[in-house]
């Protein structure tokens, strides 16, 4: 798959891109120097000297260290840094690729329900960690608590609009009420006034005297967008009807065979 093929902490420093590239090179030449028939020539250590100072430059040293503390961040303990990622089941590899997203430290950084198979303390470790983040966080979750500790702005969609609100998921509740009670007040308000003039034109609709005032206030009216209050959100309500329990075998098959043309 994807992930195969690497450790853990590779499988995190790859995100790293051009970083992990060098730092594998010099990992490869290192391991070649332990050996006794390596010949270190100038060549050799001029290639040696030029990796090091890229890795130096693009601070190698302290991506690993930072793969390392983000790993055991999130759960991963030392001891298995180094296996393979097929090894670990599939709540623990979203959490290797939760950590290879986090060392690469974006502008944008996009992360759907990043709750999902974390434990209480690694929840803690990584809402410090996005709270500390300098870059734009956009992120789904059914954690509104985790929302509301973390988020500094909620955008709905709804009702085929999207609207921004400038504050956490607490605010965004209180202030969709309060937008919608103004929202009605304003569509209350707008259309008495249309009531009123359209009261005005079927009054005076027959007199030559006021046609060019009933004109007028046709073409107001026509030009004047209508205020539309959304429908209120439909909560679904869910009922399971008692059944009685099923055996422990459901269905049970013998000699299947399935052809197809």
């Amino acid at each position: 798959g994807e992930m195969s093929g690497r450790t853990a902490l590779a499988e995190v420093l790859a995100g790293a891109g051009k970083v992990y590239e060098i730092g594998r090179k010099l990992h490869e030449i290192e391991h070649q120097m332990a050996e006794p028939d390596c010949v270190m020539d100038e060549a050799f250590m001029n290639r040696y000297g030029k990796l090091q100072e890229e890795f130096i430059h693009l601070n190698g040293y302290e991506k690993e260290t930072e793969a390392q503390t983000i790993l055991n961040g999130l759960g991963i303990s030392p001891d298995r840094w180094e296996d393979p990622v097929e090894n670990f089941s599939g709540g623990w590899k979203m959490r290797i690729a939760l950590a290879r997203i986090l060392l690469l430290n974006p502008d944008v950084l996009l992360i759907d329900e990043p709750t999902n198979h974390l434990d209480i303390e690694t929840i803690i470790w990584l809402e410090k960690w996005l709270k500390d983040f300098k870059g734009a966080l956009v992120m789904t979750s059914h954690d509104r608590e985790f929302m509301t500790r973390i988020c500094s702005r909620t955008i709905e969609v709804a009702a085929e609009t999207i609207t921004t609100y400038s504050g956490d998921y607490e605010f965004y509740l209180r202030e969709r009420v309060i937008r919608r009670e103004q929202l009605l007040a304003a569509q209350r308000r707008q259309q008495a006034m249309l009531s009123k003039e359209e009261e005005f034109i079927a009054r005076f609709a027959a007199r030559a005297s006021h046609a060019a005032q009933v004109q007028s206030r046709v073409k107001n009216i026509e030009k004047i967008e209508r205020i539309v209050v959304p429908p209120d959100p439909k909560v679904v309500k869910l009922r399971f009807v008692p059944s009685k329990r099923s055996g422990d075998i459901v269905v049970e098959m013998n000699d299947l065979a399935k052809e197809w043309p």
